[in-house]
């Protein structure tokens, strides 16, 4: 039942052209044969638009996109005949599901051809497929037919750069200039003059009789602090605004530091590329961090637990959640 309608329109088609191929022998006028050769083109798409298979065309991306979430961009794609043969669409309809786009050709013969694309996308990823669907129908529009294949790409989208990473920099910044010089030793190093507005504490005043002027003492330091900079990407409704954020301020800080990303989905906790921003996933347990014995650590969180607190207990530590970037508190040592 659901082809008759269909069967019954091309087997009319099939009458008239036996019709005028009669009509033109008989009589032979220019009417007929002019209606038979009309009729002859009809039927001869018609059968080209039937016997052209969908699985001889091909979808491809010309070349890697890199991208970050919301970036409205255009994407070139290229589509063509697998082999150098002869096809026939009427109308082919090319639909990206996952970009909610169509483009529609009319009369394609398998040439290549390029498509433009808008795409804005919403979600960051490592991308390396899409599926594409292709719908046509034969010249009369009585048999459609759809076909759905698989697209390989190289799309990497990134995290959307945040507004608030002057506030996430001025943190980090807080808690270096408190440990900027390291921690003091009981070491002299030096004796020099007394300078207005230091501790009266340090005045060696045996040696300040001596020199007949207020001398202080000097004590040697601990080798300046180094800062390792984590992302700790635990479960959280504030993940992806979390790592938005670590991924500007990896991007803009301007003070050296190491830069660490924690999460699954990477090759090594090490930041190799921009990709590692893009594959990232939840952490599904709590690692210890590989820090260096000379370094401190700024542990950026999408939100405390106390299983965090009770992990990251010395004071190398420190732990900067989410709401604390996005409220301009104070850092707090993990104590």
């Amino acid at each position: 039942m659901k082809y008759l309608k269909p069967i019954l329109k091309l087997s009319l088609l099939i009458l008239f052209y036996v019709i005028s191929f009669l009509y033109a022998i008989i009589f032979t006028n220019q009417t007929g044969w002019i209606l038979f050769w009309f009729l002859s083109l009809i039927l001869l798409l018609e059968i080209l638009s039937l016997i052209t298979p969908l699985r001889l065309l091909q979808v491809r991306s010309q070349k890697p996109l890199r991208l970050a979430v919301d970036e409205f961009v255009t994407i070139e794609l290229l589509i063509n005949s697998l082999y150098k043969m002869p096809l026939y669409f009427h109308r082919l309809n090319v639909s990206f599901s996952e970009i909610c786009h169509t483009k529609q050709l009319s009369n394609y013969l398998g040439q290549e051809k390029k498509l433009k694309v808008a795409w804005q996308p919403i979600n960051r990823g490592l991308i390396e497929s899409r599926n594409v669907l292709f719908e046509t129908h034969d010249f009369l529009h009585c048999f459609p037919r759809t076909i759905q294949m698989t697209m390989p790409v190289e799309w990497v989208v990134l995290p959307l750069r945040h507004s608030f990473v002057d506030q996430g920099i001025a943190i980090i910044e807080h808690l270096m200039s408190k440990k900027a010089y390291g921690e003091p030793t009981f070491t002299l190093k030096n004796y020099r003059q007394y300078r207005e507005g230091e501790s009266i504490k340090q005045i060696d005043w045996k040696t300040s009789s001596r020199m007949q002027t207020l001398m202080t003492r000097e004590y040697e330091n601990d080798e300046p602090s180094k800062w390792l900079l984590v992302f700790y990407g635990i479960e959280s409704i504030y993940f992806e605004e979390m790592l938005s954020l670590f991924y500007t301020i990896f991007l803009e800080y301007p003070t050296q530091a190491r830069f660490m990303l924690m999460g699954e989905g990477t090759t090594s906790y090490q930041i190799e590329s921009l990709v590692d921003f893009a594959s990232v996933q939840p952490l599904n347990d709590l690692p210890m961090i590989p820090y260096r014995e000379n370094e401190n650590i700024c542990i950026f969180v999408p939100e405390v637990t106390d299983e965090l607190a009770t992990l990251f207990q010395a004071k190398r530590f420190h732990l900067i959640p989410y709401e604390q970037v996005m409220s301009g508190g104070e850092p707090k040592d993990v104590l």
